[in-house]
Parts: structure tokens; sequence; C-alpha cells
């Protein structure tokens, strides 16, 4: 899954929270791997691998 921030989120610690704490319901048992981190002026990304067992709702899927 690719993620892009939508621009009316909320940018930084307290904008990413609400989504952590999303996927940590879906995903009570959720492993967050960062393979690589990528910096350039006014973007960042993030290369990750997330898996997890689901067992609740995330952005309109259920498990």
């Amino acid at each position: 899954m690719t993620f892009h921030w939508p621009p009316e989120q909320n940018a930084g610690p307290e904008g990413i929270k609400p989504i952590i704490r999303s996927v940590i319901h879906a995903f009570p048992d959720v492993q967050i791997t960062i393979h690589d981190m990528i910096q350039e002026p006014g973007k960042i990304g993030v290369h990750t691998e997330i898996s997890g067992t689901q067992l609740g709702e995330l952005f309109g899927i259920s498990h």
C-alpha cells in the first residue's frame, strides 16, 4: 500500500497519532520495520514494511 499524506491532515507527530492508533486498533500485533527514509526540501519519504493480524476495521476495510 502506498500512503500519501492528505493535504488536509495535520503534519508532524500530532497528525500521525490518530493514524497510528487506528493501525494498532485494527492490528494489535502490528510489526513495523523501517527500511529507508528520504528527506528533500518540503518532502519526506519512508519505506516501511507493516505486518500483523487484522482484527478490526482500518480505513473502511473490515477484517
